[in-house]
């Protein structure tokens, strides 16, 4: 008798035990994969390959453009290192002709049209030429001004 009241408690512990992985485990976050692009983006792109040979995608500014260090260094830096530019034209040795950034409805937010300003202050000031754009034909239009 003293056996089965040692295993009934056992197997208790056991069930009990693997109630409380299972609620952690069904916690976790699920992770799963997007495309690259989205829909716009393809399209533009599509449009892109077939009159420029070196384009980057979704590159991190802090790629792009270095801080130097100095009085707003870690400022500055925090600023630039999490956004990234839609797509960097370059030639084949990763020197930057141009940037372009595709806008669509989420750019009409304050914390993307900050980021927008954000991004040509530090283009302008590395004298980087950067395409706030809708479209390719948008593009072409800022290209030929």
């Amino acid at each position: 008798m003293e056996i089965l009241v040692y295993l009934c408690v056992f197997v208790f512990i056991l069930v009990f035990i693997g109630k409380i992985l299972s609620v952690k485990s069904s916690k976790k976050c699920e992770l799963y994969s997007v495309p690259l692009l989205t829909s716009n983006e393809s399209n533009f792109y599509n449009q892109l390959i077939k009159q420029y040979d070196f384009i980057s995608l979704k590159v991190r500014c802090e790629n792009v453009i270095k801080v130097k260090k100095g009085i707003n260094y870690n400022n500055m830096r925090n600023q630039i290192k999490s956004r990234h530019f839609d797509f960097v034209i370059h030639d084949q040795f990763g020197n930057v002709q141009f940037i372009v950034e595709l806008q669509d409805k989420t750019h009409s937010k304050d914390d993307r049209k900050k980021s927008d300003k954000l991004k040509n202050e530090i283009c302008t000031s590395c004298n980087i030429k950067i395409y706030f754009v809708y479209n390719f034909q948008d593009f072409e239009k800022q290209l030929l001004n």
